[in-house]
């Protein structure tokens, strides 16, 4: 987890290090590990490039061109082996090819998943700015369903839609208005 959020955090200027995780005594504890002091400024430096640029394009196009086929490459050959039909040596290899790969994905996922949120963030801070609204209220109208068909309407939503304050379909649902 580690290597793959710091990986993320350095591509996209953040200011930590990378996602510290441990279990004691059975309970999941994570944090984020603050970033050296003198590599503040190339971090600040590093955000700027990423939104003048919208660098998320191009850790996308990494995904798409490189990593993903490669990653079902390598699943497709590990999918291959029958477990069942190898000799004993041969399977303690394979299991530890399959840990090895386990943890290659892991950090693939932390470097990767993340991305998705530095579009929409950027939308919103513009779109705030051209509408005028706080900001705020800009990411919940954005998240906020805009057809009664889609919260509320359906028997199955009907019960929760309100309590989100999604329209109810029937013309009357609970609005906030923060």
């Amino acid at each position: 987890m580690r290597r793959g959020t710091g990986d993320f955090a350095s591509y996209y200027g953040l200011l930590f290090a990378g996602m510290e995780a441990a279990y004691v005594n059975g309970f999941a504890y994570s944090f984020m590990r603050p970033v050296a002091e003198e590599e503040i400024p190339q971090r600040l430096q590093r955000a700027e490039e990423v939104f003048q640029h919208k660098l998320w394009r191009e850790q996308l196009r990494e995904w798409d061109e490189v990593s993903k086929p490669s990653t079902i490459a390598r699943d497709r050959e590990l999918q291959a082996v029958d477990p069942d039909a190898i000799p004993d040596q041969e399977l303690v290899a394979y299991l530890t090819r399959c840990r090895d790969h386990h943890a290659v994905m892991m950090a693939q996922h932390m470097r990767y998943t993340k991305a998705g949120l530095l579009p929409t963030g950027d939308f919103l801070v513009h779109a705030g700015d051209r509408t005028g609204l706080a900001r705020g209220r800009t990411s919940w109208r954005a998240r906020r369903p805009s057809r009664p068909s889609a919260a509320g309407s359906a028997p199955r939503t009907r019960s929760w839609a309100p309590r989100a304050g999604a329209p109810s379909g029937k013309g009357g649902g609970r609005r906030t208005t923060t």
